[in-house]
């Protein structure tokens, strides 16, 4: 074989594995941001959907001017918005929760309703179901509680499809807060509802928040000496 065959075939192998490196790498889903805070202040819903009707409102936690978001449910035996299913397909809470540090969500919710409800969060990806293990129960006519629910993998079992952990953590599509009883389920319960959420944020590991804070030491440190 000539040198000039060689090199072109060389060039070839060379230019399919950075194709497919590329290729790979596209297809691996961004991380979610950990500075995400939905707090609605904004008076719209931050493209989060569910319910039979979300609606932006004022009379949040903290006080008239705190904006929130009330999620209706109306129970109905089957048929849209028959289950209080609160989820967000965007960017800001999609992606590798695992390279992010994401080992938890934590919200505000109030229960306007006449029906205690039991929260938990789903995770989907590439056709399969990740949810809580333990529900959270929020009762009737509850006032503003926080709420942390853990995302790691014993906290969450598999309800549907067959993707492992670590192709589903870090490869999510929808997240979803959803009233789910009992077992857990994939696709949760009917419930005539009326929930009010704010404040939700994506928490990180404990090592993430101590990096965090210890950047910001040294950064205040430096700052001192500067001045």
């Amino acid at each position: 074989m000539s040198v000039c065959a060689t090199r072109s075939m060389y060039q070839l192998a060379v230019g399919s594995f950075i194709a497919a490196a590329a290729m790979s790498l596209a297809s691996r889903a961004h991380a979610i941001d950990l500075n995400t805070l939905d707090t609605f202040q904004d008076q719209s819903v931050l493209n989060w959907l569910g319910g039979t009707s979300i609606t932006n409102k004022p009379g949040g936690r903290g006080g008239a001017a705190d904006r929130y978001v009330q999620v209706d449910s109306n129970g109905n035996s089957s048929g849209a918005g028959s289950r209080l299913a609160f989820h967000n397909s965007d960017a800001r809470w999609t992606g590798d929760f695992l390279s992010a540090g994401v080992t938890g969500v934590q919200f505000d919710a109030a229960n306007f309703g006449a029906l205690g409800v039991e929260l938990r969060v789903v995770l989907f990806s590439s056709g399969s179901r990740w949810t809580s293990v333990q529900s959270v129960a929020l009762p009737a006519g509850a006032g503003w509680q926080t709420i942390t629910i853990p995302i790691n993998q014993s906290a969450l079992t598999r309800v549907l499809g067959t993707n492992a952990w670590p192709d589903s953590i870090t490869n999510v599509s929808q997240f979803m807060i959803r009233h789910d009883p009992g077992t857990p389920s994939s696709g949760g319960s009917a419930v005539d509802a009326t929930i009010g959420f704010d404040n939700i944020r994506a928490v990180p590991s404990p090592g993430a928040v101590s990096m965090l804070v210890g950047v910001g030491l040294l950064a205040t440190r430096r700052r001192r000496r500067l001045g």
